[in-house]
């Protein structure tokens, strides 16, 4: 009987055993279907975090893009800006040299146009004296009678008789 009850009780521990192994291997299988369920999540997971960051990198290129197109179209307007300033300084000293000349030459002018006026008057009071002089010598040749304004000069005309008084005369 005791061999029996040896038996009985290694069947029980052997079913128990077996139990147990089995609850075991049950546990793990459902530890590993758990940690394979975390691994496909984690996976997962990982997947869409890669899939974010390139549409984030992505979308930051693009930023990066449109940056770099307005930064070359701001330069490229900016060097127009500074071309045409450039173009236009150099346009307003070539006036202003202009000017200068211009005021250098109306400056010689006037100067030129004061000397001939000057001398234009130094031609009417040289005419004048001259005149007077001529008249002076006249009138005293012709007192003195002397030159073609003598008595026996063959030139001497009768004087006709003139009216005395102001106004104008009757036309005939």
């Amino acid at each position: 009987m005791k061999h029996r009850f040896v038996e009985y009780w290694e069947a029980a521990r052997k079913e128990q055993l077996q139990h147990l192994i089995h609850d075991q291997i049950e546990q793990l299988s459902n530890e590993l279907t758990l940690k394979r369920r975390e691994n496909e999540q984690a996976n997962e997971a990982m997947s869409a975090t890669a899939r974010f960051c390139q549409w984030k990198l992505a979308q930051i290129d693009q930023e990066i893009e449109g940056w770099m197109t307005r930064f070359d179209s701001d330069k490229d307007d900016q060097d127009a800006r500074f071309q045409k300033a450039r173009a236009t300084e150099k346009h307003w000293q070539e006036l202003r040299e202009q000017y200068e000349w211009q005021e250098k030459a109306i400056t010689r002018l006037q100067q030129e146009l004061v000397r001939w006026k000057l001398e234009e008057q130094h031609k009417q009071y040289c005419a004048l004296m001259a005149t007077k002089l001529q008249a002076w010598w006249r009138g005293t040749m012709v007192r003195k009678g002397l030159g073609r304004f003598g008595s026996n000069s063959k030139n001497r005309t009768k004087k006709e008789p003139t009216k005395k008084g102001k106004g104008k005369g009757k036309k005939k």
